[in-house]
């Protein structure tokens, strides 16, 4: 039942992380809960759902509300692409006592409405993976990449890392130009050898529990090497860079947005530092090739996703996003990354 002084509640989970997060309709109370993955592609449906009802359970028991009060929710959750994926989702929540309107959607759909704040406009996200999302002024939506490795997720840091491990391999070959990658790989991987690179991420595959994040997770070594001047790792970064531009750019013209005004957002560890700003190395330079091709800056996010997964739960409740005054104390609260 709506009432006055309704709670709202967006969630943002993914791979290693899961944050919600609650408001009162009138702003006084906000309430965060933190939990673990809930991605279910990669920890199961019955582990995701068991990590999104910590955190949502945290999120309401500090704002003070039980889970009757919700009224609306938004879940933005990695792994979420199909109807089937919500089916089985849906199912294990059953039991949080949620009796609201939920929208459950990508993750990349909620990073969305944080960065643009709900407004027309594409984020490019390049993290472990990669994808752009993008709305138009009608609502149309497009999504380009996030199809996963090893068949996607270019530009990304598992893009960064596979692609500075096979210059190094080849470097060790013969088959290749010279690098300092091989060196600073075999240092980061703690390998004595060279021939014992591919040994090297292997160990680390299993100690992550992954060989997509193993491979991810040489990224800053790759970065580092191109920060120092090394061409192969300058033309690497360079790539991931194109890549990643080619999203924005698909994006965009699918959505028939363009001109200086046009919102482009980036997100993601790849792309942002911890301020949210796309400062790193690839940041920069999506930046400034941005400009150069279609004449648009690349803008810092407005809000953090779990902000976006709000904003899409107030929408689908009230028909409109939640009381500027209310995003404005988010932001001065920190809750801007």
């Amino acid at each position: 039942m709506t009432h006055a002084g309704g709670v709202l509640l967006g969630v943002d989970g993914g791979g290693t992380h899961t944050r919600a997060l609650a408001a009162r309709e009138n702003g006084s109370v906000v309430g965060t809960g933190d939990a673990g993955a809930s991605n279910q592609a990669s920890v199961g449906p019955a582990a995701a759902a068991e990590a999104l009802r910590q955190a949502i359970r945290r999120a309401l028991a500090g704002a003070g509300a039980s889970p009757e009060q919700v009224i609306g929710a938004c879940l933005g959750l990695a792994g979420i692409d199909r109807p089937r994926d919500r089916d089985a989702l849906r199912s294990s929540l059953g039991l949080l006592g949620l009796h609201c309107p939920m929208l459950t959607v990508n993750d990349a759909v909620a990073a969305w409405a944080g960065a643009t704040g709900g407004l027309p406009g594409v984020v490019v996200i390049a993290g472990t993976g990669s994808i752009a999302y993008g709305r138009d002024e009608a609502g149309a939506e497009c999504r380009v990449g996030g199809w996963g490795a090893p068949f996607g997720d270019e530009g990304s840091a598992y893009f960064l890392g596979g692609q500075g491990m096979r210059a190094a391999l080849r470097h060790i070959d013969g088959r290749g130009p010279t690098t300092a990658l091989t060196a600073a790989l075999r240092d980061h991987l703690a390998v004595d050898d060279p021939l014992d690179l591919g040994v090297g991420v292997r160990s680390l595959a299993g100690s992550t529990g992954s060989l997509t994040t193993a491979i991810a997770s040489l990224a800053p070594v790759v970065i580092s090497v191109a920060e120092e001047g090394d061409l192969v790792a300058q033309a690497i970064a360079q790539k991931a860079v194109e890549e990643l531009l080619d999203l924005a750019q698909s994006c965009l013209r699918q959505l028939r947005l363009s001109g200086s005004s046009t919102t482009v957002v980036a997100r993601g560890s790849v792309l942002t530092t911890a301020s949210g700003r796309a400062e790193t190395l690839i940041g920069r330079l999506l930046g400034q090739r941005l400009r150069d091709v279609i004449g648009v800056e690349l803008r810092p996010a407005r809000h953090p996703a779990v902000v976006g997964a709000l904003i899409l739960a107030w929408q689908a409740a009230r028909g409109a996003g939640p009381p500027p005054d209310l995003l404005e104390r988010l932001r001065l609260e920190g809750m801007v990354l």
